[in-house]
């Protein structure tokens, strides 16, 4: 399998893993009052914070993978800051949405990737 296919195999993998887990967990966890339609969570907007957070995760996971620390801190922490930059959640529910997108993301992607070698 080339390399191309396994990492947008990879990609769809973690897309399907964290958009639900995104949506779920921000309907659930959602502490602040949203005062607007426009800040809502929606399946729409879980996808794109997905798109987005799996964007920036493998840009981390390219530049920085390869460091010790900073490559096991960076992506979980940018999990973080996506879920609470882009939905009306306070601190400690962003972290528990983010960790819970970072988590299966990274094992959606590893697992593509040893299938497809």
């Amino acid at each position: 399998m080339s390399l191309l296919l396994a990492a947008v195999l990879g990609v769809v993998a973690v897309l399907v893993v964290t958009a639900p887990g995104i949506y779920f967990g921000l309907s659930y966890l959602a502490v602040e009052q949203v005062t607007s339609h426009e800040q809502a969570v929606t399946p729409y907007r879980a996808i794109a914070i997905a798109v987005l957070g799996t964007f920036v995760w493998a840009i981390i996971h390219v530049f920085f993978g390869w460091v010790p620390v900073i490559g096991l801190v960076l992506p979980p922490l940018a999990w973080i800051v996506i879920v609470k930059r882009y939905t009306p959640t306070d601190w400690p529910a962003a972290v528990v949405v983010g960790l819970l997108a970072w988590i299966p993301s990274g094992l959606a992607y590893r697992g593509v990737g040893i299938i497809a070698f």
